[in-house]
Formats: C-alpha cells, sequence, structure tokens
C-alpha cells in the first residue's frame, strides 16, 4: 500500500513549462473529492468526520475528512489522508486468483453469488486470503490516520464530530458487492478499532441526488458514475477544500477557485 504518487500531471507541468504565458482554460480536481460532492451537497448532510471508500475496477481510493458548513453556508472540506493501491475488482480477483491457484472468473463467480452460497469453501479460502488482508490493512490505515489527524486539528470536539457510528461510505462499481462492503465492516473488529477509540461503523451508501435525471437508468446505479456527477459541477459552486498536505492543526481552510494554480504535488494525496 502507498500513497499515490504516480505523474498523472506529466503532460500538464511539460505544456506549462513552454506556455507559462498563455491562460490556462481548465483546472484539476481530485477525484475523490468529485465523488464525495453528490452527498456533501444535500442539505441533510451532517457536519462531522466521515470516511468514503471507492471500489473502481482497478484500484480502491479511500479517504478521510471532516465537513462543514460556515458562515452564510459556504461548504468545507478538510481531506485528512488519501490513500490508494490497485484493490479494485479486476484487479483483487487476479490477485486472489493468483493467491488460491484458480482463476479470475471462478473468484469474480463467488463475488457475485457471495449471499447466495455463504457456506461454499471457496469464500473461506478468499475470507482468509492476504489479498482481503490488503483491503483491511487500507481500510485501517486511513480509518486511524484520519482520526488521529482530525484530532489534532479539531482537538477537544474532535471526538463529538466523530459521533456514536463512523459513518463510512462505499462507492464505485464495487460498492455495494456484499463481501467488499462486509470485508470494510469487518476492519473495525478484525483491527480493534474499538480500543482506538473509534466508533462502530455505520456502512452508507451514496445517496442519489434530488436534482439527478438519469434518462432511464436504475438510480440504484449511481454509485457507479458519482465521481462524473461530481465532476460536472463547477468548481465555484463546490465546496472550499484543503488536501492532507495542506491541513495542519487548529488551522482554518482556505480558499481554492479554479483560477487558482493547483500544487500538482498535492494529488498524490487524494486522486
Amino acid at each position: 500500500m502507498q500513497d499515490w504518487d504516480a505523474p498523472k500531471g506529466t503532460y500538464l507541468r511539460q505544456w506549462m513549462e513552454h506556455h507559462h504565458d498563455e491562460p490556462l482554460d481548465c483546472f484539476t480536481t481530485p477525484e475523490i473529492s468529485a465523488a464525495v460532492w453528490s452527498f456533501l451537497s444535500s442539505r441533510q448532510a451532517e457536519e462531522k468526520f466521515y470516511t468514503f471508500f471507492d471500489f473502481g475496477d482497478g484500484t480502491l481510493d479511500g479517504t478521510a475528512f471532516r465537513f462543514w458548513r460556515e458562515d452564510e453556508g459556504e461548504l468545507k472540506v478538510d481531506f485528512y489522508v488519501g490513500k490508494v493501491c490497485p484493490l479494485g475488482v479486476t484487479a483483487f480477483t487476479q490477485q486472489t486468483a493468483s493467491e488460491l491457484q484458480t482463476t479470475p472468473s471462478v473468484i469474480r463467480q463467488a463475488l457475485l453469488n457471495w449471499q447466495l452460497e455463504a457456506e461454499h469453501d471457496l469464500h473461506d479460502d478468499i475470507n482468509g486470503s492476504q489479498t482481503q488482508q490488503h483491503i483491511k490493512q487500507l481500510v485501517g490505515a486511513v480509518v486511524i490516520g484520519g482520526k488521529e489527524k482530525h484530532k489534532a486539528n479539531r482537538g477537544l470536539v474532535a471526538r463529538d464530530e466523530l459521533g456514536d457510528q463512523l459513518d463510512v461510505f462505499v462507492g464505485g462499481g464495487g460498492g455495494h458487492n456484499p463481501f467488499l462492503q462486509g470485508t470494510v465492516q469487518v476492519t473495525h473488529r478484525d483491527f480493534g478499532h474499538i480500543n482506538a477509540g473509534v466508533p462502530p461503523y455505520r456502512i452508507r451508501r451514496i445517496p442519489v441526488p434530488d436534482n439527478l435525471s438519469t434518462n432511464g437508468l436504475d438510480p440504484r446505479e449511481f454509485h457507479r458514475f458519482a465521481v462524473a456527477y461530481g465532476l460536472c459541477i463547477p468548481a465555484w459552486e463546490g465546496p472550499e477544500i484543503r488536501l492532507p498536505s495542506e491541513v495542519e492543526s487548529n488551522e482554518t481552510p482556505s480558499l481554492r477557485w479554479p483560477n487558482r494554480e493547483t500544487r500538482h504535488d498535492d494529488m498524490k494525496d487524494v486522486t
């Protein structure tokens, strides 16, 4: 497991080096912040500490953050930690198949029928696999790392902002899979998070925005394109954010507008 440090901004930086006097008619948005926008934009969103895990096809993205409203309802988000690992649905099936000496199609079929074949021997093997353990390690690192940074940033009010249950949003193409959701859920028990002051997890799905027209698509599939929805929101309508490297103890968030140059070395923190 490692922080995201791939050179995704390489071509953009090269362009800027040769066109530094020309205005750049675009701006960057961390992918994970686009994913959480769909539920933070709701008036029902509580001001508190959250975690979010996105099971894509190739990668599993995790983040812990604080959300609150300020002044006249301005939305603010502090991202405390961001982690990415090659543990998305396809990556997981391939790695687990190699570990258990079977084929990816066999593993994928087991995941699809997880609730129907709960007593299957293969299920026990998958549950005890090192690949599943790696998912729990990422979840644990995000939860504990986020909690500690939240405590350093918020001091005495941090515990109240955690609440009696830790809201854990799970999304992406694999976000509704019972096995993957269950793996996130059992991390609290298996990693002894109660002893670290982490309240029980409450697994939640990303709610469908009230103003969303799906053109015949089942709204329950929204978790698959929550990132795309968030990227369609103009930056000036979204929350003001700070990336993990920008969050310090007891500091107020700085404004992030589309015409402000993004520090691309920060993009390794949240993708």
